[in-house]
C-alpha cells in the first residue's frame, strides 16, 4: 500500500519536471504534514527522493526554499540518524542502500544550493542566508569585506570552519559562493573511504560542509595544487595521540551505489587536537576523517617476528601431536585430565597448522572466507578447552566435594558452545570474513569482538581460578611450614606450570595492542606460538603420571644391555635364578619337616628371605633386586662371564635343576641366540 509521500513523489514524477515553485512548496507541505508521524526507513529513503525532484524549483523562491531547507533539517535531526545510518551496518547492499539515501540528499542540496546562488542573489541582494538547526546555506556575490591579503575568508553563519580562496582567483571576474553546513549529518554518513578495508577505527571528526564558487557563466571557479583552496576545520571532538586526521572529500557514485569518502586532490596542511588545516585543489562536500593510526612495524623487527613465528608454530604442532601420540601409545585415555588435555593438544594443533598454511591464502576470497571461519571455530574451540582445564582444576583442588563433570559434558562445552559463537558471527557479519591481506576476522565491521571477547572471559575465568588454586595450595600441609620466600617460589613453579593450559600468554597481545613498543608483541609471539612446547615438556614429559606409565611400559619389555651378548645375558639371569634358590636351599628347616639341609651362613637365609618378600610385595624386577644389594653394599651374585664359563657351570649344576620341565628358554625382551638354551626369568 503506497504512503502518503510515496503519492506525493509519484504526484512530482507525473510533471516531468515542470514544476513551480509554488507547486514545489506544496509538495514539501504535504510532506511536512506526512512527517507528523515517523517515518519509515523506506519513507525516508522516498523523501529524499522527492527532495531531489523539486530541488531546483525551490530555489527559484525565498518561501519555498525554506520550506526545503526545512524538511532537509528534520531528515538531519536525532529522530532519523538511525534511518540514514543503521541500513549500513549489515551487509554491503545495506551499506549501498545507506550511502544511496545519502548521496541523493547531498546531491539535492547541492541543486537546491545552485538554483538559491542563480536565482536570489541579485545587484541589490548579495548575500543569502537560510538557516535551521541542523542547516545552514549562505550566498555571496560581494566579497569585498572578505578580502585578507591574498586571501579571501568565507565563514558561513554560527560555524566555526573558515575556507580561503586565492584572492587572485576573484579579480576581473564576477563570482558566486555557496556553503552549506551540515552540522549533524557526520553523525549518520559512512566513514568509508576509498581504496581502504578498514572504516570500524574511524570517526568524522568535523562538521560536513559544502561550498561551491562559480563564474559568471555558471561554470565552477577552477583550482589547482598550486592555488588550493584552505579549509580550516574546527573539530567536533578532539584528536588522541593514536589518530590521524584526514582530509576528505564525498565522492558520489551511481544511484545504486550511492558514495563514498576520497582524499584525492585532498592533504592535510596543518593538525592539532582540536583543529585541521586541508588544502585541495577541488570544491565540494568536504569533512575531516579521524582514523586510528596503523602501527607501522620496521621491516627488520617484521621479519623478525615472522621467522619466530614459524619456528615457534612448527615446533607448538611437532609437541602437540607428540603429545597426543604420547597419551594414546601409554594408554592414558581413562583418565579425564588427559582427554582434556588431548582435546586441547588436538584443537590447538589443527589451529596453528592451518595458521601456518592458510593465513595468507587470499588469492582466491572464497577460500579466504572459508579458512578465516575454520580459522575463527579452532581458536575459539581452543580456548574453550583452555576453560574446560581450568574447570577441572577447581574441580578437583577447590571443590573437592563436587562430582565434577562428565566427559560428554567436556566434549559438548568443548566442542560445541564454539559452533554457536561462530555461528552467530556468521549470521551477522559473514562479509567480515577474510580480508584483502589476511584470511581472519575484519577489524573494520567490529567482527574481531567474537573472537576477543571469548578470549578475554576464559582468561579472567581462568585467572580467578588459579587465585582460589594457588590459595588452596598454600594451605597445604607441605606448604604450611615453608617460608614466606619458599612459598611465592612455590606459587610462581605453580603458576608457571599452569599457564600453558589455561591461556595466560594471549595476555601479552592484549598488552601489545595498547603498547607503542615491540616488547609485547616479542613476548606474546614467542610464548604464544610456542604454547605446544611448553604442553609437552611440563605436561607430557614433564608428568609424574606419565612417566609412571613409561616405566611401567619399559618394565614389561626391558631391553639386554648393549655391553653384553645373548651368552652373557642368559648366563648372567639364570646364575642369579641359582644363586637365589641356593639361598632360600640353604635357609633352615622347620622342625619336622624331615628335610636336612647344609647349615648355611649366618644371616643369609634371613636376607634371601626378606628380598624374596620385598620382591613379591613390590613387585621388584631381577635388576631392582640388583640394586638393593648394591645400595646395602652386600656382593652381586649376578656374574658376567663368558660362553665356556657358561657352559661348564651349567653341567655342574645340572643335577640341582632336574626340576625345570623344560631346556627351551627365551629372554623376555623376545630375542634369541642360536645354538644356546634360551632363558625366561619371572623376576
Amino acid at each position: 500500500m503506497a504512503t502518503r509521500v510515496e503519492d506525493v513523489y509519484t504526484a512530482i514524477e507525473s510533471l516531468e519536471g515542470a514544476l513551480t515553485p509554488q507547486t514545489a512548496k506544496l509538495a514539501l507541505d504535504a510532506v511536512s504534514s506526512a512527517k507528523s508521524t515517523h517515518l519509515t526507513d523506506r519513507e525516508v529513503a522516498v523523501v529524499t527522493k522527492t527532495l531531489g525532484a523539486v530541488s531546483e524549483a525551490a530555489g527559484k523562491d525565498k518561501d519555498s526554499a525554506k520550506e526545503f531547507l526545512n524538511v532537509c533539517g528534520d531528515l538531519l535531526s536525532a529522530n532519523y540518524t538511525d534511518a540514514l545510518s543503521s541500513s549500513g551496518t549489515a551487509t554491503n547492499s545495506s551499506t549501498s542502500a545507506s550511502t544511496s539515501v545519502i548521496s541523493n540528499l547531498l546531491s539535492a542540496v547541492d541543486n537546491f544550493a545552485a538554483s538559491v546562488t542563480e536565482n536570489l542573489l541579485d545587484e541589490n541582494t548579495t548575500e543569502v542566508l537560510i538557516a535551521n538547526d541542523n542547516l545552514v546555506l549562505q550566498c555571496w556575490s560581494d566579497f569585498s569585506g572578505k578580502i585578507k591579503g591574498n586571501k579571501v575568508e568565507l565563514t558561513p553563519e554560527s560555524s566555526k570552519n573558515v575556507f580561503s580562496l586565492p584572492a587572485s582567483s576573484f579579480q576581473g571576474k564576477e563570482i558566486k559562493a555557496t556553503a552549506v553546513v551540515f552540522k549533524t549529518l557526520h553523525n549518520a554518513i559512512t566513514t568509508e573511504v576509498e581504496g581502504q578495508s578498514s572504516s570500524g577505527n574511524a570517526t568524522l571528526g568535523s562538521e560536513v560542509v559544502s561550498l561551491t564558487v562559480t563564474q559568471e557563466d555558471g561554470s565552477p571557479l577552477p583550482f589547482s595544487e598550486d592555488n588550493p583552496v584552505v579549509l580550516s576545520f574546527q573539530l567536533e571532538q578532539s584528536k588522541t595521540s593514536d589518530q590521524e586526521a584526514k582530509c576528505c572529500f564525498w565522492k558520489f557514485q551511481n544511484s545504486s551505489e550511492g558514495g563514498l569518502w576520497s582524499t584525492d586532490g585532498c592533504v592535510v596542511n596543518e593538525s592539532s587536537s582540536n583543529a585541521t588545516t586541508c588544502h585541495c585543489s577541488h570544491l565540494t562536500n568536504f569533512a575531516v576523517l579521524l582514523q586510528l593510526k596503523e602501527t607501522v612495524i620496521p621491516a627488520a623487527h617484521s621479519t623478525a617476528l615472522e621467522v619466530l613465528t614459524y619456528i615457534g608454530t612448527i615446533l607448538s604442532i611437532t609437541s602437540l601431536l607428540l603429545s597426543i601420540g604420547l597419551f594414546c601409545f601409554l594408554r592414558l585415555l581413562k583418565s579425564q585430565r588427559v582427554i582434556i588435555h588431548v582435546n586441547l593438544a588436538v584443537s590447538l594443533a589443527a589451529a596453528q597448522l592451518l595458521y601456518l598454511t592458510g593465513i595468507d591464502a587470499t588469492s582466491n576470497q572464497g577460500w579466504c572466507k572459508a579458512i578465516a571461519v575454520l580459522l575463527h571455530y579452532l581458536f575459539t574451540t581452543s580456548f574453550a578447552w583452555m576453560f574446560m582445564e581450568g574447570v577441572h582444576l577447581y574441580m578437583k583442588s577447590v571443590a573437592v566435594f563436587g562430582k565434577g563433570l562428565k566427559t560428554w559434558m567436556h566434549m559438548a562445552i568443548g566442542w560445541g558452545s564454539p559452533l554457536l559463537i561462530v555461528g552467530v558471527a556468521l549470521a551477522a557479519r559473514f562479509d567480515g570474513y577474510g580480508t584483502e591481506t589476511r584470511c581472519w576476522l575484519s577489524l573494520d565491521s567490529g567482527l574481531i569482538y567474537a573472537f576477543v571477547t571469548p578470549v578475554v572471559v576464559v582468561v579472567v575465568l581462568n585467572t580467578l581460578i588459579l587465585v582460589m588454586v594457588i590459595r588452596v595450595f598454600m594451605g597445604l600441609k607441605a606448604n604450611v611450614d615453608k617460608t614466606e620466600k619458599e612459598k611465592i617460589r612455590a606459587g610462581i613453579r605453580a603458576v608457571l606450570l599452569l599457564q600453558p593450559l589455561l591461556g595466560f600468554t594471549w595476555v601479552f597481545g592484549l598488552f601489545s595492542a595498547f603498547d607503542d613498543t615491540l616488547f609485547f608483541t616479542y613476548l606474546f609471539v614467542i610464548f604464544n606460538s610456542s604454547q605446544g612446547v611448553f604442553i609437552f615438556l611440563l605436561h607430557c614429559v614433564g608428568d609424574y603420571e606419565v612417566r609412571k606409565a613409561f616405566k611401567r611400559y619399559r618394565g614389561r619389555r626391558p631391553a639386554p644391555s648393549p655391553s653384553t651378548d645373548c651368552s652373557a645375558v642368559n648366563h648372567s639371569r639364570l646364575t642369579r635364578k641359582q644363586t637365589e634358590q641356593s639361598m632360600t636351599a640353604r635357609a633352615p628347616s622347620t622342625p619336622g619337616s624331615g628335610n636336612k639341609r647344609a647349615p648355611s651362613t649366618p644371616g643369609s637365609g634371613k636376607e634371601a628371605h626378606a628380598l624374596s618378600t620385598e620382591r613379591k610385595e613390590r613387585h621388584l624386577t631381577s635388576q631392582d633386586l640388583n640394586n638393593i644389594r648394591l645400595k646395602r653394599r652386600e656382593p652381586s651374585t649376578v656374574s658376567i662371564t663368558s660362553k665356556s664359563a657358561w657352559a661348564k657351570d651349567n653341567a655342574e649344576n645340572k643335577a640341582a635343576t632336574t626340576g625345570s620341565k623344560s631346556k627351551n628358554y627365551e629372554i623376555d625382551n623376545g630375542t634369541s641366540c642360536q645354538g644356546m638354551p634360551e632363558v625366561k626369568t619371572d623376576l
